[in-house]
């Protein structure tokens, strides 16, 4: 009797542990994306986005070009003002086709030219910071 008392003691101290847990989690979630909107980074500012590594990073400008790797898998955005080792956005070869159809036929290509917002992980790939795009809400027109 003594034991069933203390185990429902601990699971209702883990159950509100928990949802206190989840809730700060919650609301950390909601508020670093807040602050990751609030704080648009241009394109070429390197320092501040290697500070951001690791961080949901919302970077705005405009496309200058976009190109295709060597084996078409990666799709580069890049961006005016940036230098060739400088931040770029990625979108894989598997998820052009969602892209495309918010986007249109000719996307990627359609973007050079254009002003945009992209939003996502900042990374580092052979000493370039980058957004790999895996959905096309990561993406906003600006024009």
């Amino acid at each position: 009797m003594v034991f069933m008392k203390v185990t429902s003691l601990a699971c209702r101290s883990s159950s509100r542990l928990f949802a206190l847990f989840t809730m700060v989690l919650y609301m950390g979630i909601l508020g670093h994306a807040k602050a990751a909107k609030d704080q648009e980074i241009p394109p070429n500012d390197s320092e501040a986005l290697l500070a951001r590594v690791g961080q949901e990073t919302v970077v705005k400008g405009q496309i200058s070009r976009v190109g295709v790797g060597p084996t078409g898998v990666v799709h580069f955005l890049n961006f005016s003002g940036v230098p060739r080792c400088g931040f770029v956005a990625i979108i894989k070869k598997g998820n052009l086709v969602t892209f495309s159809e918010r986007f249109g036929v000719d996307f990627p290509f359609s973007l050079a030219g254009k002003s945009v917002r992209v939003t996502g992980t900042l990374s580092i790939y052979e000493d370039r910071p980058q957004i790999e795009l895996l959905t096309p809400d990561q993406l906003e027109l600006l024009e």
